[in-house]
């Protein structure tokens, strides 16, 4: 009887410390937990799951969420499908528009893409800063950006957010997929920005650069 009743109490204490675990990390704001900032409806198509935080990491002023949520776009889409949308948190107040697509459609170069790019150039120079951001495989453990402000070039590590299995179910989506983001201080020329991806190992995966193409805008 002993016997069986610590094998109970054990099993117990195992499921309370993963019940425990399971908790924490769906937390406000917590990777697997909602974001810190509400996200209404999608402004068009319809938001199907939930939105919850993907990756979480610092920046020189804070803190950002990488959010999404399950998609249904609109009829006339070409891709059709079960999709994503992502945006960019930087609590307390401001939200970034990421990129919506299919997991299941790689990045162009079948490793990284810069997705979205946006700047605050004008006001107090303190309070202006530039962003990118952009869909990876899930093979993809870092991303380094380069960038030019002023003089030689510079670098900087982007915060990574990777779609565990649970997180991919929550979402609905089909298959992993992966999104990073980079806020740096100030006003660089997004046409010279390029980030690369590393595996796990630190091994160059790919790479990409700004595209003209691309809308930019300040505010």
């Amino acid at each position: 009887m002993r016997r069986g009743f610590l094998a109970g109490v054990l099993a117990f204490l195992c499921v309370a410390s993963v019940a425990a675990a399971a908790s924490i990390s769906a937390q406000k704001g917590q990777v697997g937990g909602p974001p810190t900032l509400p996200l209404g409806a999608a402004d068009e198509g319809k938001k199907v799951t939930p939105a919850v935080v993907i990756g979480r990491g610092p920046t020189y002023d804070g803190h950002v969420e990488i959010t999404a949520y399950g998609w249904k776009p609109p009829a006339d889409d070409p891709t059709g499908g079960k999709q994503f949308c992502t945006w960019i948190e930087y609590p307390p107040e401001t939200i970034e528009f990421g990129t919506c697509g299919s997991a299941a459609t790689p990045p162009a170069n079948g490793v990284i893409q810069i997705d979205s790019e946006s700047q605050i150039v004008g006001g107090p120079p303190k309070k202006r800063w530039s962003r990118a951001s952009g869909l990876i495989t899930s093979e993809v453990a870092k991303v380094k950006v380069t960038f030019q402000r002023h003089g030689p070039k510079r670098h900087t590590t982007a915060v990574v957010g990777q779609v565990t299995d649970a997180l991919r179910q929550k979402l609905e989506q089909p298959t992993r997929f992966g999104y990073w983001d980079v806020k740096i201080r100030g006003h660089v020329r997004l046409s010279n920005l390029r980030a690369r991806a590393f595996d796990a190992d630190g091994n160059v995966l790919g790479s990409a650069k700004h595209l003209a193409s691309q809308t930019t805008f300040a505010r």
